[in-house]
């Protein structure tokens, strides 16, 4: 009501009213109060441009779509203030950092939305993990709704061993799979691991690692302690979860994508992993 009553919602671009009627096709506005948004990272380069895309290298700290408190300290808005790219194609988690490529005219974006529906985009990351993890492994399983997490978002990874675990068939969840590689142990019991998606589903990476042991150094929800993640939302982590998590941000990299070009080629873009990974 306090809204409606400053003039920060409007109907059909009038000031509202709480008594006024809606009807079919209705335009509802409202303009939120003015505020500091949070300082993001900022410090995205640009790997590779046409006419049809530009590839970015997205930091960590930094969310892709505006939602929630973020607006302009967003990739999006970064992006369209040096491009007026159409939208992004793939989008990553705000800590998760890599590459992000972005359409430039609507038919690019269409075609390369359409090679995403049907898994035609070679995807790879590479991530440090807690543990010394075996040289290869192919993780191949169902996500669903993790029930004993206090955190809706949180997926729980549920392998497929030929044998259907107990009330899988009331679960709703998706199909997915990853392939692991071993690139080289870390010191300090961790190491470093190259990620092949085959599917590309919310949270797939981070929670399959969870699932088999060996979660992603940084990880607040999908680490060591999922207590840690609540108390990071409510503003109250501790010296001893910081040390915990090793690192300010999961550590979690989109190192490649690779598609064909509408032309003919292969569109094939890298992008180096953060300086502030423990390397």
């Amino acid at each position: 009501i306090a809204h409606i009553e400053s003039g920060r919602v409007t109907h059909n671009g009038h000031a509202g009213s709480a008594s006024e009627p809606l009807r079919e096709k209705d335009t509802i506005a409202f303009t939120p109060e003015p505020y500091d948004e949070p300082t993001v990272n900022t410090n995205f380069s640009v790997l590779f441009e046409d006419e049809r895309v530009i590839c970015v290298n997205k930091p960590p700290l930094l969310p892709c779509h505006p939602g929630g408190i973020y607006l302009y300290n967003t990739l999006w808005h970064l992006v369209r203030e040096k491009n007026e790219c159409i939208g992004l194609i793939n989008r990553l988690d705000r800590e998760t950092s890599g590459v992000v490529i972005a359409a430039n005219t609507v038919d690019a974006a269409a075609y390369a939305n359409a090679l995403m529906r049907e898994r035609d985009v070679v995807k790879e990351y590479r991530a440090i993990v807690e543990g010394l993890f075996p040289g290869h492994l192919d993780a191949s399983g169902i996500l669903v709704r993790d029930e004993d997490s206090p955190v809706r978002k949180k997926l729980r990874f549920i392998p497929d061993d030929g044998a259907e675990p107990v009330g899988i068939a009331e679960c709703k969840g998706v199909q997915c799979r990853t392939e692991f590689d071993l690139e080289r142990t870390l010191s300090g019991g961790m190491s470093l691991v190259r990620a092949r998606l085959h599917t590309g589903r919310t949270h797939q990476i981070r929670a399959t690692l969870e699932a088999v042991g060996f979660p992603v150094v940084g990880d607040k929800l999908y680490g060591k302690d999922p207590g840690i993640f609540l108390r990071f939302a409510d503003g109250a982590m501790t010296e001893a979860d910081r040390a915990a998590l090793r690192m300010e941000h999961q550590a979690l990299h989109c190192s490649r994508v690779a598609f064909a070009k509408p032309d003919g080629g292969l569109y094939d873009i890298k992008a180096e992993e953060p300086s502030s990974w423990l390397m």
